[in-house]
């Protein structure tokens, strides 16, 4: 029965799997540079370091996603530099995309209206996993 399941419902769950891998990743390395930042800066208030902290982990954790995305979720099929770095070129905009949505939610509630980092990057993410998933499904490893 779980095996069933899983066999019906495959893309979604490594989805899952991954990109709950992706986001442990992306609030480590954003918990890290929160509590220690590199320039001596505190987030507390400021929308620029939080949206510049949160902008370089988000670049990390997209190279992590497009190589587990490719590889572990959708399977693709692509050979070749140039196909890969198509792949790439798709995958790349629609995830700078995703990271600006999620700096605009973090800033807007923390910024403006005191709410937690933590809270705000919780809130972002579930718009970002979503907005992710159909961008990577229907314009990056889509079948071509």
């Amino acid at each position: 029965m779980i095996k069933n399941i899983y066999r019906k419902n495959k893309e979604v769950i490594d989805y899952l799997f991954w990109g709950v891998l992706t986001t442990v990743l992306n609030y480590i390395l954003l918990l890290i540079l929160y509590k220690a930042p590199i320039t001596g800066q505190q987030i507390n208030n400021s929308g620029f370091w939080l949206n510049f902290y949160n902008t370089l982990v988000g670049i990390i954790c997209t190279i992590f996603a497009f190589v587990t995305n490719r590889k572990f979720v959708f399977h693709s099929k692509s050979t070749g530099l140039k196909n890969y770095l198509t792949e790439l070129g798709i995958f790349f905009p629609g995830r700078l995309g995703s990271i600006f949505m999620e700096d605009v939610i973090m800033s807007i509630g923390h910024v403006y209206f005191g709410i937690s980092v933590m809270i705000m990057k919780i809130i972002g993410e579930v718009f970002v996993i979503v907005f992710n998933y159909v961008w990577s499904k229907f314009a990056v490893f889509r079948k071509r």
